[in-house]
């Protein structure tokens, strides 16, 4: 098992624009940008807990924002960058429409579960040396 910090600088060296929501928005200046779903994923394949959902303004589009809720309580959120600091947050729900969870829910988009396999197998290669 990975401490968090191995686990998020393995993370880190593996987001791309194939695992970014919308490849055309991924730069290098602001890699986390798109990323928050799957990483928030990879980070509860590994740790656990729940995923916790935010809703922004964004360039003039909304925007869902995910991050983790840990089972020790703590929050998580290493895609937070992607936004400026003073950035709108607004706390939301995850409308699971029938599913268990919100990783289920997650998993069923087929885009999603993509890069989220793509991420996770990136980093578990980065964690293994």
């Amino acid at each position: 098992m990975p401490t968090l910090e191995e686990l998020k600088q393995a993370i880190e060296a593996s987001w791309g624009s194939d695992t970014c929501f919308d490849a055309s928005e991924w730069t290098s200046g602001n890699p986390a940008r798109g990323h928050c779903v799957v990483t928030s994923l990879v980070v509860q394949y590994f740790f656990g807990g729940d995923l916790l959902k935010v809703v922004t303004v964004f360039n003039g589009h909304d925007e869902s924002h995910y991050y983790n809720l840990l089972p020790d309580g703590s929050t998580l959120d290493w895609t937070r960058q992607q936004y400026p600091a003073d950035q709108p947050l607004t706390p939301s729900v995850v409308n699971l429409h029938g599913f268990a969870n919100a990783r289920d829910k997650m998993l069923h988009e087929e885009h999603t579960r993509q890069r989220y396999e793509l991420l996770l197998e990136r980093a578990k290669r980065k964690l293994a040396g």
